[in-house]
């Protein structure tokens, strides 16, 4: 594989024989980059580990900035990212909106070090710690949760309480935490995440069948380019769009990193069907 091109201005402190090898990873680097204290931000973070990085994947920009372009007229006050990573969501929101406050989980150190260099004097709080034992100490509800959890944990069991009842779930451990960030959303709230396309189509995936039960509901699907993320997986990928309040049919569009988004945006808002097939249309699911 060869690595040496990249849109990214960290790619300078990458040795000239280390940018032939395909076994570079973050850790090599990122040390040296926040201790020299370059000066970054998160736009410049997929094209570098994208290039690097092969254990976990990190959103494309142009993904980023539709999520980022969609928050950013909504009338939200503070926003949680139980999976932040290396920050991109927040700090890209934060960028477009400061009157928003963010807060991330991240239970890797160095990632949170980065997550703190793209958001210098931005009203992000970053927490370092498990996602499941960290949401389980919060009592405040966020305007919205926003997302790209990891793939493919292992399965696990969770008791969540229903009114007077305890519902057992099982599922993936992604999926349990993304049911429990989504229990802390607000009446008038939204989740957007992007998960594999398996989410709603697998039977197995217990979170997406129980949804319901806990008044919260998916109301437009958004399919991702092919192999939007590249070189981790090539899974089939959607932003899925949920709240709590249930909508009669579902939204579904695709969106096309080469075209503006903000038609896209609207027809989200609106829900409702586009002139042509191409622009969306409302299903049954």
């Amino acid at each position: 594989m060869d690595l040496k091109k990249t849109d990214s201005k960290l790619w300078q402190y990458v040795s000239e024989d280390d940018k032939f090898r395909n076994e570079l990873v973050q850790s090599q680097y990122f040390p040296e980059i926040i201790k020299q204290k370059v000066d970054f931000s998160w736009k410049d973070i997929h094209p570098f580990v994208s290039k690097i990085e092969i254990s976990d994947h990190t959103l494309p920009n142009f993904i980023v900035r539709f999520i980022s372009n969609y928050v950013k007229d909504k009338k939200f006050d503070n926003i949680l990212d139980p999976w932040s990573k290396y920050g991109v969501l927040l700090a890209a929101i934060a960028e477009n909106n400061n009157n928003v406050n963010g807060l991330g989980i991240e239970i890797f150190n160095e990632a949170v070090d980065i997550s703190m260099a793209i958001s210098k004097d931005k009203p992000i709080e970053w927490v370092n710690g498990n996602s499941l034992i960290e949401l389980g100490k919060m009592d405040s509800n966020f305007d919205a949760i926003i997302s790209s959890p990891p793939f493919g944990l292992s399965r696990i069991r969770k008791d969540f309480k229903i009114g007077k009842d305890i519902l057992e779930i099982s599922d993936s451990e992604n999926n349990i935490v993304l049911l429990e960030a989504l229990a802390k959303l607000s009446e008038s709230g939204e989740g957007v995440f992007v998960l594999p396309n398996r989410f709603v189509f697998d039977r197995r995936n217990n979170v997406s069948r129980n949804l319901n039960k806990f008044n919260l509901f998916i109301n437009s699907i958004i399919a991702l380019p092919k192999k939007s993320l590249s070189p981790w997986t090539s899974i089939d990928l959607n932003i899925y769009f949920i709240s709590r309040v249930p909508t009669e049919k579902i939204f579904l569009s695709y969106l096309d990193q080469d075209k503006n988004p903000i038609d896209l945006i609207d027809q989200i808002e609106s829900h409702r069907n586009g002139k042509e097939i191409q622009s969306g249309f409302l299903i049954d699911l």
